[in-house]
C-alpha cells in the first residue's frame, strides 16, 4: 500500500491494484486505504496531491494474505533526542547530494 501511495496512485487506483493482488473486493479495501492515507498525511509522511495524471503503479511482489494496514509511531526516544542539541556550527549546513 505504501508503494502504491508514494508512487502517486490515488486511493481508488491503490484499491484496485491491491484488490487484484489480494483477491479482495476493492470496496472492502478502500476504507482501509483511505484511513491509512489520512494517517500518513496527518503525520507529514506524505502530501496529498491534486495531480490529474494517474500514478505509475509499482509491481506488487508475492505476499501473505491481506491484513489491515496500521501505522506504528515510535515516540519512546522523543524526549531524549530533544535534549541533544545540534553540534555547534552544523545547524545551517546542507548534507551533500547522494553519490557526491
Amino acid at each position: 500500500m505504501w508503494a502504491q501511495l508514494v508512487s502517486g496512485c490515488t486511493v481508488a487506483e491503490a484499491s484496485l491494484a491491491l484488490s487484484a493482488h489480494f483477491g479482495t473486493p476493492a470496496t472492502d479495501l478502500a476504507p482501509d486505504i483511505e484511513r491509512f492515507a489520512a494517517e500518513l498525511v496527518a503525520e507529514g509522511l506524505v502530501v496529498a496531491s491534486d495531480a490529474t495524471e494517474p500514478g505509475a503503479a509499482p509491481a506488487l511482489g508475492a505476499s501473505a494474505a491481506y491484513a489491515t494496514p496500521t501505522l506504528e509511531k515510535y515516540t519512546d526516544m522523543q524526549e531524549l533526542l530533544a535534549l541533544d542539541p545540534p553540534a555547534p556550527g552544523v545547524s545551517g549546513l546542507a548534507w551533500p547530494a547522494a553519490g557526491g
